[in-house]
């Protein structure tokens, strides 16, 4: 990485990339952006893998509470979509 340093007419002097230095510099900043997306991406599909696995929870409970002989059913559905879900954001990670 090289540099032009070119003198201001004030005291020190400025320092501007050459070409090659600022091509690094936007390639680095473009995979800052790329990261920082990803990283958003992750959080927002796991908010809403969460709110998801609550409301499943939820209704979970509600049946087997309205209908007992059903728990096991439920159970076997939710812990199902549980995976799935999980395997979604884990998709994300790796």
């Amino acid at each position: 990485m090289s540099y032009e340093i070119t003198r201001s007419t004030g005291r020190g002097g400025v320092i501007r990339p050459n070409r090659a230095t600022g091509r690094e510099i936007d390639t680095v900043k473009g995979t800052a952006l790329v990261k920082a997306a990803r990283v958003e991406a992750i959080g927002f599909v796991t908010h809403v893998a969460l709110q998801q696995l609550g409301f499943l929870t939820n209704l979970e409970a509600q049946l087997i509470e309205q209908i007992p002989l059903g728990e096991g059913r439920y159970k076997a559905i939710v812990d199902v979509a549980t995976g799935a879900i999980a395997a979604e954001v884990a998709g994300m990670v790796f």
